[in-house]
């Protein structure tokens, strides 16, 4: 999802729901920013979140989006192919 491309009611339905596992592929800072300040409300308890591109070259933005929206890396598995899981509490 992305906010511009949603109608007015495609944006209350998912604001509506609560969500147990969220993939996120934007590549960028502001982005993954959005998305994750828009699900950490939503998250059902023991959430996981799996975002893509967090250790890619040249990618740096969503490494830096989430320092920036304060996940701690104590609840994350890093894995070889650049991902990172975070496990919600």
């Amino acid at each position: 999802y992305y906010p511009d491309d949603l109608s007015n009611e495609d944006l209350k339905e998912i604001s509506s729901n609560k969500y147990s596992f969220v993939h996120l592929d934007f590549d960028l800072y502001k982005p993954t920013v959005e998305a994750i300040k828009f699900i950490m409300s939503r998250l059902e308890k023991h959430a996981i979140i799996l975002v893509d591109d967090y250790n890619f070259i040249n990618q740096e933005g969503v490494k830096y989006a989430i320092r920036d929206t304060g996940i701690s890396l104590d609840n994350c598995i890093q894995t070889q192919s650049g991902q990172l899981i975070i496990y919600t509490s």
